[in-house]
C-alpha cells in the first residue's frame, strides 16, 4: 500500500510527501454507504459530513428507478442511488393478474 502525505495550504493542495507533514487530519477518497435507506436531504447531510459522498438504497430499491432518479435530479447533497425492487414489481404484476383472473371480477351476459 502506498501512503502518501498531504499539506494543504489556503485550501489548495500544497505538497505531496512520504514525509510527514504537521496537521494531523486525514484526506481519503469519499466513501460509498451501501445500504442507505434514508434518502432525504437530512439524511445526505449527515453522511456527507462522515464523508460519505455516494448513498445507495441497495436492498429493497425502488419499483420505478427512472421516477425515484428524476425526482432526485438536482435535489441532491451527495451522489445516490437505488437498485429496481423486484420484489415491489413482482407483487404488482400479482395483483395485477390476481384482479384480472378473480371469478367474482368476471362479467356475465345472460
Amino acid at each position: 500500500m502506498l501512503v502518501r502525505n498531504v499539506g494543504i495550504r489556503d485550501g489548495k493542495i500544497a505538497r505531496v510527501s512520504s514525509a510527514a507533514l504537521s496537521g494531523g487530519r486525514v484526506v481519503s477518497p469519499g466513501f460509498i454507504d451501501l445500504h442507505q435507506h434514508g434518502q432525504d436531504m437530512a439524511s445526505q447531510r449527515v453522511k456527507a459530513l462522515d464523508g460519505v459522498t455516494t448513498a445507495l438504497e441497495l436492498e429493497i430499491g425502488a419499483p420505478d428507478v427512472a421516477q425515484f432518479l428524476k425526482a432526485k435530479e438536482g435535489h441532491s447533497l451527495i451522489h445516490y442511488g437505488i437498485s429496481a425492487s423486484h420484489s415491489g414489481e413482482g407483487s404488482g404484476v400479482r395483483r395485477t393478474v390476481a384482479r384480472r383472473n378473480h371469478p367474482a371480477q368476471e362479467r356475465r351476459s345472460d
